[in-house]
């Protein structure tokens, strides 16, 4: 038996012992010592020093309750999506006009096709029409009708169906430029992308990343990049709530960038890029996101997307070119 699985083993037998009381807000585990200190560097030492020590009692700061709960859910279970939901969790507010079609409250419709048969092989949803609605349809508007090559007067790419609400519109992907087009493909691929099994909180993910990285436990940072990853939605209109605004997510992810560790690379600012890239199309033009740009320190984050957006362009244009 090598020394990990024996190691593992032996915590097994003592699993059952319940010699430690880690309280944190007001949520209270009794928990084996001996287990916890296994899960980090960071338990180890703490649970050799002071009252943990002297008194089995360990109190960490109330501010991170939600997140040493979905810790506390990965040491558990081994598995990483989002906040552990309890009976007091509630839906954020903004999360119920979010996806509204044209025609109900702040909704908005944009059907979208294409006749072209490269477009069709990668998108052959389009092929029947696709509605795209609420926030995912303003983002897409944005796209189009920003952009500096927007045909304004070309009513057959783009057109608003006003006899069936002011929100509601139309657009033939063939007959809009081709800059405008790859970019098209490029936010629409990310829109395929989205996995319901991840919370869509892009600030949750960003301060369960530090938390990861302040009680060293290396092994949950991949899960919380890729739950951030596959799971956020930066085109909801969240603005209004600093809790939920992927805005705020950018600013504790960048923020968190200097200094890097040991010269590595932080896996959420990579993860952060690349989100962002695929979203370029619309964010360029988004006043919030030009704003936060402007500031010298997100210099290098502006650059950075807007290359990895021009590379996902010209992929997107070779995969329709063949």
């Amino acid at each position: 038996m090598d020394s990990l699985t024996e190691a593992t083993a032996q915590l097994s037998v003592v699993a059952n012992t319940k010699d430690l009381t880690l309280i944190c807000g007001d949520d209270v585990y009794r928990l084996n010592k001996k287990v916890l200190m296994h899960q980090s560097p960071y338990f180890a030492l703490v649970c050799s020093m002071g009252r943990a020590e002297t008194e089995n009692r360990l109190i960490l700061h109330q501010t991170r309750q939600k997140y040493v709960r979905a810790l506390f859910h990965f040491f558990k279970r081994g598995t990483y999506h989002g906040p552990v939901k309890t009976a007091r969790f509630h839906t954020p507010v903004w999360e119920n006009n979010c996806d509204n079609p044209a025609g109900e409250e702040n909704g908005m419709t944009l059907e979208l096709w294409s006749e072209d048969p490269a477009v069709l092989e990668h998108f052959p949803e389009l092929e029947d029409t696709c509605f795209i609605d609420g926030d995912k349809a303003v983002r897409a508007c944005k796209l189009i009708t920003n952009h500096e090559l927007f045909p304004k007067h070309n009513d057959r790419a783009f057109q608003s169906i006003g006899s069936f609400d002011p929100n509601y519109y139309r657009c033939q992907l063939d007959l809009l430029p081709t800059p405008i087009k790859l970019e098209l493909c490029t936010y629409f691929s990310h829109l395929g992308t989205r996995s319901d099994d991840y919370d869509s909180n892009p600030v949750f993910h960003a301060y369960m990343f530090d938390t990861a990285v302040k009680y060293m436990v290396e092994r949950m940072k991949s899960p919380i990049v890729q739950a951030f990853r596959e799971g956020v939605e930066p085109w909801k209109n969240t603005s209004l709530f600093p809790e939920t605004s992927f805005l705020t997510a950018v600013e504790i992810i960048w923020a968190a960038k200097f200094p890097v560790e040991d010269g590595k690379d932080n896996e959420l600012v990579e993860a952060l890029v690349e989100v962002m890239a695929e979203n370029w199309g619309w964010m360029r033009h988004d006043e919030d996101i030009r704003m936060l740009m402007m500031n010298p320190e997100y210099e290098q984050l502006y650059y950075t997307v807007a290359q990895e957006a021009e590379a996902l362009c010209k992929d997107w244009e070779e995969k329709l070119r063949s």
